[in-house]
């Protein structure tokens, strides 16, 4: 008797199960994005734009695993971001796990992101920080590739979405001419908060998005002032 009873009792289980998986098919991503929120300290977690460029949750495990996913089911996650990251704590989480990527697809996902950030998906103020630091984190692959017709479509969009930002237009400008690459020499230096919020860009040592960066910092704390 039991050797019937135990396929019976298992088959709904499993049938739970993978109805829960069709429900919820972005249930693991959304799990790691609160995990990753919550390992960065609490002082980082009250504010977006400090949580986002201190990135003290970068090196947590959870966030490891998150890239992981990312990296072997990217394009559905992007075309779903504003179910599976609606707060900007947990977009700057993800889009950060994207960086993973191999140059191919990380040039589709950049031109994917500022056709959202064009439909205005995401915010501007995202994508740049978005390509800031996909710059910082790839050695500057953006700069290094300047004449690949796939990194000119990236920047020439970038500088439409951030028309309004002079120091943006002038960095995609250096990269779109060359001028970066040919000042990049050694792997960048690990970047400080301080450093960010001094809006200090050696580009001696490769660093070339602080303006970026610390523009989003300023809309930010403009808009929580209204």
């Amino acid at each position: 008797m039991k050797k019937t009873i135990v396929p019976v009792m298992i088959l709904p289980i499993a049938f739970g199960y993978l109805m829960a998986e069709e429900i919820e098919p972005f249930a693991q991503v959304k799990h790691l994005l609160t995990q990753v929120e919550q390992s960065a300290p609490e002082e980082d977690q009250e504010d977006v734009a400090y949580f986002i460029l201190r990135s003290r949750w970068k090196d947590s495990p959870a966030f490891t695993l998150l890239q992981n996913t990312v990296s072997q089911d990217w394009e559905n996650i992007l075309e779903n971001v504003k179910e599976i990251a609606p707060s900007e704590f947990h977009q700057g989480i993800l889009f950060r796990s994207f960086n993973i990527l191999p140059p191919k697809d990380a040039h589709q996902y950049l031109n994917k992101l500022a056709t959202l950030s064009l439909d205005k998906a995401i915010s501007n103020y995202m994508f740049e920080w978005c390509i800031g630091f996909y710059e910082i984190d790839t050695h500057h692959a953006l700069a290094r590739n300047y004449n690949d017709p796939a990194v000119v479509e990236i920047l020439q969009k970038a500088k439409i979405i951030s028309s309004n930002n002079e120091k943006a237009i002038w960095n995609y400008n250096q990269m779109l001419s060359g001028t970066i690459n040919e000042k990049i020499t050694e792997p960048h230096p690990n970047i400080s908060f301080e450093l960010l919020k001094k809006n200090i860009i050696p580009i001696a040592t490769g660093i070339v998005f602080i303006g970026v960066v610390a523009a989003f910092i300023r809309k930010i704390r403009r808009g929580r002032s209204r």
